[in-house]
């Protein structure tokens, strides 16, 4: 998918922190649009250069407006083609989207040389929405402070299934990763629907202080899983038998 002229793609992200055993109806969870950019890796670090230079401060009049309730810029440290995540997060689908709608037309008015350079350098992306189902924080603090590491596991799912999945997440999985949270490996987790955008349909993010600690702490909840709730464990991999992982470093992550 290449680029469209004007940041009206390129918003929001991957991996965003949400309230804990909440229902997948609740409609109350802020929305994230996300965008993933395929990049030149030789001149990442100029992307990272343009972001903080030239959209950062219309991010943030669009957060100081309270138009957004986070925003954030993520770099890639291991995974598949997708190099750099923005996101924006909005207490609506509609809010979300006319935050993405305004920033884009900033950018083009405003900041279009930059624009040019950075779709040159990142030439492709996929864009989605995601909301909140579940997570280990309250609504209002999505996506804020943060740490320096994340890790996101995106999966494909049996449409059908999918709010199965999510009862498996809330009931058996929910309460072992939060115990983790408590115990410091991991900072949060947020458990993400698909709203549009590609073919994965369901998205996990943790987050802490270190991915080495992530991983680690990943290691012990799948074998508490394994340990505790074997059943749903192989009834949520056969309605979601793919995934990919990816680990984020965490750039800008503001509240």
């Amino acid at each position: 998918m290449s680029c469209s002229p004007g940041w009206i793609r390129y918003l929001v992200a991957s991996a965003l922190v949400l309230p804990t055993q909440i229902s997948a109806q609740d409609s109350s969870l802020p929305f994230v649009y996300a965008t993933y950019f395929e990049c030149d890796p030789a001149r990442e670090s100029r992307v990272d250069a343009l972001t903080r230079d030239a959209f950062a401060p219309l991010f943030d009049q669009r957060l100081a407006a309270k138009q957004i309730m986070a925003w954030g810029w993520l770099a890639h440290n291991l995974g598949g083609n997708w190099r750099r995540v923005s996101y924006v997060v909005a207490p609506s689908r509609t809010a979300v989207l006319e935050a993405q709608s305004g920033l884009a037309k900033d950018f083009r008015a405003r900041q279009s040389k930059a624009l040019t350079e950075f779709n040159q350098i990142c030439p492709t992306h996929d864009d989605y929405l995601w909301q909140a189902v579940a997570t280990s924080q309250p609504a209002g603090q999505t996506a804020q402070a943060r740490p320096p590491a994340a890790y996101s596991i995106y999966y494909e799912c049996s449409n059908a299934r999918e709010s199965r999945a999510d009862t498996l997440v809330m009931q058996a999985f929910a309460p072992i990763w939060t115990r983790y949270v408590k115990a410091g490996g991991l900072k949060s987790w947020t458990w993400q629907q698909h709203i549009v955008g590609g073919k994965y349909r369901r998205l996990l993010v943790l987050d802490g202080a270190s991915h080495e600690g992530i991983l680690a702490s990943t290691d012990s909840v799948l074998a508490a899983v394994a340990k505790e709730r074997p059943a749903e464990g192989r009834e949520f991999s056969e309605i979601c038998p793919s995934h990919q992982d990816y680990l984020w470093d965490i750039q800008v992550a503001k509240p």
